[in-house]
């Protein structure tokens, strides 16, 4: 099961590099690489730095590994490569924070159903984790969540371990993997519920009393494990406060309101399909009825966490990868403890079988699928490689977004340009000003290239980013007198401001090329509206494509 999981990991690690394809990434791997200027503080806590510090760690080996080798002479020969070259610091990120820590998840999720349930229950659990397309798919990713759902995980495991044998040792571990999963992603911070359901329910058994519900040495010790670890991982979260706070602020106002439909019936029914989900609710049902208080804390994060969700998350189906585990421990407990309790005759065992290995072949099915669109050429990477063969150099490009466009880099001018865009970010300027001469090194001064530049509706705005200017009105007569000669289109997203830019745009001028990632090249909107971070997650959008990508188009403006 867990060979099955690697190589369903590993296959198609390398999508897209040396370009990045993946909007979260860069922003996880450009951190840890400024940490080697020496200034450790991220100046950026949307999510916590502890995923940036374990790649700045790899990237440190990495480096002292090539200064060993003669691969490199100074650190700024080390960026100049990557800046030329990025794909093995991708491909190392992606295997650290996304291959092991998915991998590890498939054998931790066997170890806790074996402790609380039956080995065969374990396995089958294991196997869901293992072919799960959601689960396959963000361990491709250099990003937090699977090593939060590692955490997660390992956390509960350490709870129940806690509620079987109530040392402090056990309290203080338990409360180790709690600040762990906190100093991942902060929403872990609910399963906080669990640790202090475990706490009640030890002091009810132990019959102890009451007060020391609140009023306990272990529990005390405990909360201050857990602070000292997310500190020990996140330490400008006290060094730098007011920077912590606006970030962490910011965030949380970047979640909203789902409701308490959007992740069942697209994020975890896509991810697992209706049938496994069905038997998951069924199953922690069950876990919650038969087993008392060992099934209230089983039960209680999963249950705590989508409440959470539902009041606190965004569309993206990532949200709910730390409720998959306990939706595969449900789905096997109820297909194997519940219904086989039915099961007597060889028959009907045999017939349960069947019904478990049907229902794994869907998602077994479009892990491979996803895999095969890593494994292909993007809509990016072609329409990019048609430019530079068909249109004339220096030709000016305008581009309405900043990551679905044609894989092209803006040239050496363009990069220059970028300095006097750092006066947006005074606590960053040093830092970035020497990333942008570093890049400049490792660029051509004398290739023309195509300038490349970003439309948005508010240009002014724009900067928090290097890669978001020079930007541009949203608007097709500013173009023209500006002197752009293309403007590229795609249709990850509309709204009524794009779509009456197109319209105006194709009364301006002539689509001369257009660029689909699916079998039907007429369509254009894609049918999975959400998951557009990545490769998406609907079932529709991956049987319907050949390759990764957005539609694009690529107009020439009349003069």
């Amino acid at each position: 099961i867990i060979v099955v999981g690697l190589i369903l990991r590993l296959w198609g690690i390398d999508f897209g590099l040396p370009f990045q394809f993946h909007q979260d990434e860069p922003i996880v791997v450009n951190h840890a690489l400024a940490f080697g200027s020496g200034d450790l503080n991220p100046h950026f806590f949307n999510i916590p730095p502890l995923t940036s510090y374990i790649l700045f760690v790899i990237y440190a080996g990495y480096y002292l590994i090539g200064m060993l080798c003669g691969l490199f002479n100074t650190p700024d020969t080390f960026i100049v490569n990557i800046f030329k070259n990025p794909s093995v610091i991708y491909i190392l990120g992606r295997v650290a924070i996304g291959i092991i820590p998915g991998t590890l998840c498939i054998f931790f999720v066997y170890k806790f159903a074996k402790n609380i349930f039956s080995k065969t229950i374990a396995l089958y659990a294991a196997l869901i984790m293992s072919v799960c397309s959601l689960n396959v798919v963000n361990s491709h990713y250099i990003y937090a969540d699977m090593l939060l759902v590692l955490f997660i995980v390992i956390s509960c495991s350490c709870i129940f371990n806690m509620f079987k044998n109530p040392s402090m040792k056990a309290y203080i571990i338990a409360a180790i993997f709690l600040g762990l999963a906190i100093s991942t992603k902060y929403n872990a911070a609910v399963l906080g519920v669990t640790f202090f359901l475990a706490h009640i329910f030890i002091i009810l058994k132990e019959k102890r009393r009451y007060f020391e519900i609140i009023f306990s040495k272990k529990l005390f010790l405990g909360i201050s494990t857990v602070l000292f670890v997310f500190i020990f991982t996140n330490p400008y979260s006290i060094i730098s406060f007011r920077e912590f706070f606006s970030s962490f602020t910011n965030q949380a106002q970047a979640t909203w309101y789902m409701g308490w439909q959007h992740h069942i019936t697209y994020s975890l029914n896509e991810s697992v399909s209706f049938p496994v989900l069905l038997f998951g609710a069924m199953g922690l049902l069950f876990v919650l009825l038969r087993h008392k208080a060992k099934g209230a804390l089983f039960v209680s994060f999963p249950v705590v966490f989508y409440l959470s969700l539902v009041f606190f998350s965004q569309s993206f189906p990532r949200y709910v990868l730390a409720l998959v585990p306990f939706v595969a421990i449900g789905a096997a407990y109820f297909i194997f403890d519940v219904l086989g309790s039915y099961c007597k005759s060889a028959f009907s065992k045999v017939s349960l079988s069947l019904l478990a290995v049907f229902l794994i072949v869907p998602m077994f099915a479009f892990s491979i699928k996803s895999d095969a669109l890593f494994s292909s050429k993007d809509t990016r990477v072609i329409s990019a490689n048609w430019i530079k063969d068909n249109l004339p150099l220096g030709s000016k490009i305008a581009c309405d977004s900043t990551f679905f466009r044609p894989a092209l880099e803006q040239p050496y001018s363009q990069i220059r340009e970028k300095i006097g865009v750092l006066n947006k970010q005074p606590a960053l300027k040093g830092l970035k000003t020497k990333k942008l001469e570093l890049q400049l090194k490792s660029m051509d001064e004398n290739y023309v290239g195509f300038p490349i530049y970003f439309l948005a509706q508010d240009p002014a705005s724009q900067g928090q980013f290097l890669n978001t200017t020079p930007a541009l009105d949203l608007d097709v007569y500013a173009l023209m007198q500006s002197g752009i000669d293309y403007v590229t289109i795609d249709y990850a997203w509309m709204d009524n401001t794009k779509e009456a830019f197109i319209k105006t745009l194709k009364q301006n001028s002539t689509l001369i090329n257009s660029f689909s990632p699916y079998y039907d090249e007429s369509i254009r909107l894609p049918y999975d509206k959400f998951e557009l971070t990545c490769l998406p997650l609907g079932r529709q959008e991956l049987l319907s494509r050949n390759r990764t990508g957005q539609a694009l188009e690529i107009y020439k403006l009349k003069k």
